[in-house]
């Protein structure tokens, strides 16, 4: 007699509903075998709970099976024996072979590649049959049994139920932005995403590519927030929905100085309204100042951002959200950049620190990582290497857990030129190096001209001449390719240096002069590195007079710095005019 003990190892289980199948694979292996053997079998199975069992086993596991059938003549010697033991004997044997246990109450799989063969033996229908009773099991005991609705949304999805997939995959996101998880948000609006198109809800993947937009550029990755605002906006009909989504397109635009972001600005101002969309109105204004920032108009870029900032905080401070949090930060970081490049770099610390301050307040990540970047960078091009490296070590802690790597990137800017100027080249060489590979890799082309350009100077330092011109030419292309101020002068300064390491004084002092023109009044900071080179160069070249003249020219433009790094050159350019 088979007992019912073991034939409860299989029937008892939820996943076995129905045996017609199973039925079918039974039926199908006996008319195979010899008519004696298939009589012997076919006794065997009439007795109690017998066909339970091996109809159990043919549903529970191919494998299991095949060990069954595979001597059919020795299977009837047991089956006249002791076929209880043989069967039990088999299930131990494939248990210990695949499952191991997993705490008290739990089995796993030995090796994940027998799940997956397991996985993908069963088909697509039993597949998503076994998905949808798993999750209305986890969704009927969810408050007996909690249960992670990302758990829910993979099952549903799976189980081609896309409506409470949907509806799952938006809840997991908005739970991963709440505890500032972004990749994790972004993974969980992208299964929303692949429910929403495959019910044809053009509404929801638009507000889905919006999430996952401002979700990207809550992260620090600007550059993944282009795309889906960008297809957020193929689905945007409204003026003032379009309008909202231009403005966070721009946001990530403004990176690479894309003019695209310009024009989606302008074309938004002229809908939104500062008392209806003060937070969009906010943004518009301060991409419009970065803009006028990247070409150099840095006192019309403070203005924008200072009004934008103005009308940005009362809102942000009534509702926290990713777009909020993501576009003050943003705007105070903007704000520190663009005292920087007035040269006002205690000025621009005020703004930085009051970002680090806000994301200490509001936990926000992202904002503390924009103001220790910014305080890097100051301290940094006032001559305070040490502050410099703290505040690049602080940022990359914060970043590390943001998983942005554009954020990432910009730390080797700050550690690379701190390394440099404080005469630690190997460091300097490596940060360089690391840097320019993941920015790269990220398509950030303004940071990669900026570390190029200093790893260009740092190989004409050492004497490395070929690959310096060849790394400072390729630098000072690509700086025209972007067509921005700020990289179209460092291209000239830093091809400038390796000329005037290598002796060419009448090239350098041409691309010194040439810089000088596209200039003119803006961009103090271009200024502020430019100067001593120039000086020295006109020195070098015999041009006492002219590099007098400069030298007084360089000396006014300090006065009105905040640089104690550039007052030092000040000083060590004149001891060599006197030595001259």
């Amino acid at each position: 007699m088979i007992s019912s003990a073991l034939a409860a190892r299989f029937v008892s289980a939820p996943h076995i509903a129905t045996a017609s199948n199973a039925e079918q694979r039974l039926g199908d292996w006996l008319a195979e075998l010899e008519p004696e053997q298939s009589a012997a079998i076919g006794q065997w199975l009439d007795r109690p709970f017998a066909r339970a069992i091996l109809l159990g086993i043919i549903e529970f596991s191919p494998y299991l099976f095949d060990l069954v059938r595979a001597d059919a003549a020795r299977l009837i010697r047991i089956l006249a024996c002791d076929p209880e033991q043989h069967f039990a004997s088999l299930i131990e044997k494939t248990r210990h072979e695949v499952l191991a246990a997993a705490g008290d109450t739990a089995f796993a799989f030995t090796h994940d590649k027998i799940r997956e063969v397991l996985y993908e033996e069963l088909n697509p229908i039993r597949r998503r049959r076994l998905h949808l009773r798993t999750a209305e099991g986890l969704e009927q005991h969810r408050e007996k049994a909690p249960v992670a609705v990302e758990t829910l949304a993979h099952h549903f999805i799976h189980a081609g139920e896309y409506e409470r997939g949907l509806k799952y995959a938006k809840q997991a996101a908005a739970e991963a932005e709440r505890i500032f998880a972004y990749d994790e948000a972004i993974a969980a609006y992208s299964r929303a995403l692949e429910c929403a198109e495959s019910l044809g809800l053009t509404n929801e993947q638009l507000t889905i590519e919006e999430a996952t937009g401002n979700a990207a550029l809550a992260s620090g990755d600007t550059l993944r927030a282009t795309a889906h605002f960008d297809r957020a906006l193929t689905f945007a009909k409204d003026p003032r929905e379009r309008a909202r989504i231009q403005c966070q397109a721009a946001s990530s635009l403004v990176t690479n100085g894309d003019q695209r972001g310009l024009d989606y600005v302008r074309e938004a101002l002229l809908v939104l309204d500062p008392v209806i969309d003060p937070l969009e109105t906010a943004n518009a204004l301060a991409i419009e100042g970065r803009f006028h920032h990247l070409a150099g108009q840095h006192h019309e870029a403070i203005e924008l951002l200072q009004r934008a900032v103005e009308l940005a905080t009362p809102a942000v401070e009534n509702e926290i959200t990713p777009f909020g949090v993501a576009s003050l930060s943003t705007m105070l970081g903007f704000l520190a950049g663009a005292y920087q490049h007035l040269g006002r770099f205690w000025d621009g610390n005020v703004w930085a620190w009051r970002a680090v301050e806000y994301g200490k307040k509001h936990e926000v990540p992202l904002a503390q990582a924009l103001g220790y970047e910014f305080l890097g960078e100051n301290f940094m091009n006032a001559g305070d290497w040490e502050k410099a490296l703290e505040y690049a070590g602080c940022e990359r802690e914060i970043v590390g857990r943001l998983h942005s790597r554009e954020r990432h990137g910009w730390t080797y800017l700050v550690t690379s030129l701190s390394y440099l100027a404080a005469g630690d080249l190997n460091s300097a060489e490596h940060e360089l190096r690391e840097g320019m590979a993941l920015a790269e890799a990220i398509g950030e082309q303004r940071l990669l001209g900026l570390l190029k350009g200093n790893l260009a100077m740092l190989l004409a330092d050492t004497g490395r001449f070929a690959e310096a011109f060849t790394t400072a030419r390729e630098n000072y292309q690509n700086g025209e390719s972007l067509g921005l101020l700020y990289s179209r002068t460092e291209g000239r300064r830093c091809l400038a240096h390796v000329h005037f390491r290598h002796g060419e004084l009448d090239e350098a002092l041409r691309l010194c002069e040439e810089i000088l023109g596209m200039l003119g009044t803006k961009s103090r900071i271009s200024r502020l590195w430019l100067g001593p080179l120039h000086v020295e160069a006109l020195i070098q070249s015999g041009q006492r007079a002219e590099a007098t003249r400069r030298l007084e020219e360089y000396e006014k433009l300090v006065s009105e710095c905040q640089t104690p790094r550039c007052e030092r050159e000040i000083v060590r350019l004149k001891k060599l005019l006197d030595e001259g």
